[in-house]
């Protein structure tokens, strides 16, 4: 194909083509949460990750209607992280008495999250955040009439995140 006229070039559109280019979504939701100084975390969601910058427009009298725009400043959300009742949340709970006692420089860490995809992908994106602090901590109610698990949840906020696909099929 590189050597021919553009008008000789065809793209094949067939099924098996078309599965090769774009693989199966990645299905099961596992992942794994490390942050760095407390430990890992087991749980059962997290919440999306979102970043956005702001968008300046700019535009001088001799330049055509439309404005130019600018990237400004780039803000993070928040991120939930949800998790069944277990001993070892301990040290999480210690992590957000840091940030109430000494306050969020004493308490803030780097963090990565790993999306864990099926086999033969392995690991296939990681999420690599910095400056993360527990902002609430939400203890689960507590119902003796019913069966269901004891949820509790931990509310973080982060300076910043990177995110870079690993493994899997494609890389």
């Amino acid at each position: 194909m590189v050597n021919m006229p553009p008008e000789q070039q065809t793209i094949d559109f067939s099924y098996n083509s078309v599965v090769n280019l774009f693989p199966e979504p990645v299905l099961g939701n596992k992942f794994t949460i490390h942050v760095f100084g407390i430990g890992s975390l087991r749980a059962s969601s997290i919440s999306s990750i979102s970043d956005s910058s702001e968008v300046y427009e700019y535009r001088e009298g001799h330049e055509p209607l439309a404005p130019r725009k600018f990237s400004g400043r780039t803000t993070y959300g928040e991120l939930e992280i949800t998790r069944g009742l277990t001993p070892n949340f301990a040290s999480f709970i210690d992590w957000r008495n840091i940030v109430k006692e000494e306050g969020s420089d004493s308490a803030s860490r780097d963090m990565i999250i790993t999306v864990v995809g099926p086999q033969p992908f392995g690991n296939v994106r990681e999420y690599m955040f910095t400056g993360v602090w527990p902002t609430k901590i939400v203890y689960g109610a507590l119902d003796a009439n019913t069966s269901s698990v004891v949820l509790d949840s931990l509310t973080l906020v982060f300076t910043s995140v990177k995110t870079r696909m690993l493994g899997g099929a494609n890389a």
